[in-house]
């Protein structure tokens, strides 16, 4: 988690809820607007987006009139220095936290303002979440951990259970699912908290840092394994990541420094 999301005191644990196609760049300059040209099917458009947060007697400005669009499909990977927002901007997209100004339209309709109620059931509905942290509830089963979206929703158990038990399989842990967090490795603890983000059906998966608390081979399984969920399930995603091997996989690979997105294209 990120030094401006300390000081807001976010807690990413309350809502539980990448086709490896080598990226050829050419060299831009920066821009605020880290959109590309052509006909697009936008799934999520932001417009002079800022996020400021109060420290002492001055203003800091994390980022300031953001423009994005992302498709529908789209692979997006935002790279950028410690601190320079990252999270910050997913927890917006996420509507985990509201921004100072701007607007962040979902198919169109604009969830900035939207009642709390209603922006739940939007995030139980349409986002999957995963964190560097993998935050699983650990008096339940890896089982329990996974259902646990639907039963928010109002999915009958028998029913979350047989879903949790599908997703269980698709992330190779259907033989875990007893186990609680605390009897998992860290790989088995993320591939359940990608199960858990999965199982609702999103539409965009949100993945920030899933690997930078595991070692190299496991964090490329677990890179492997979201490209693959990824691609049989037809998810919009967007990865944050300290990762260059990881970010230049996606389709696109935006970078977030001093409060401006640049598109980071080029690298050969």
């Amino acid at each position: 988690m990120e030094q401006e999301d300390i000081r807001a005191g976010k807690n990413p644990g309350r809502d539980l809820e990448i086709d490896s196609e080598a990226l050829k760049c050419r060299l831009a300059t920066p821009t605020q607007i880290a959109t590309e040209p052509g006909i697009r099917t936008d799934l999520i458009r932001i417009e002079k987006l800022a996020k400021v947060y109060r420290s002492g007697d001055s203003d800091l400005v994390i980022f300031h009139e953001l423009d994005l669009s992302i498709a529908a499909g789209d692979q997006v990977a935002i790279i950028g220095p410690s601190g320079s927002g990252k999270s910050t901007l997913l927890h917006l997209i996420a509507g985990l936290d509201s921004p100072t100004s701007g607007t962040i339209y979902y198919r169109n309709k604009n969830i900035t303002n939207l009642p709390e109620a209603e922006l739940s059931a939007f995030r139980n509905r349409e986002i999957g979440y995963v964190w560097q942290q993998h935050h699983l509830l650990p008096e339940f089963t890896a089982e329990e951990n996974v259902m646990m979206p639907l039963l928010i929703r109002g999915v009958a158990p028998a029913k979350a259970r047989s879903e949790a038990l599908v997703v269980l399989e698709e992330v190779e842990l259907s033989a875990r699912g007893h186990h609680r967090a605390g009897e998992l490795s860290g790989g088995e603890q993320q591939r359940i908290a990608i199960a858990r983000a999965l199982v609702a059906g999103p539409s965009l998966l949100l993945a920030d840092e899933p690997t930078g608390n595991l070692d190299g081979r496991t964090g490329e399984m677990i890179f492997r394994l979201l490209a693959d969920l990824r691609r049989r399930r037809r998810l919009t995603t967007i990865l944050v990541t300290h990762n260059l091997q990881f970010a230049r996989e996606c389709n696109r690979v935006l970078k977030l420094e001093g409060g401006a997105l640049y598109p980071e294209l080029g690298q050969e």
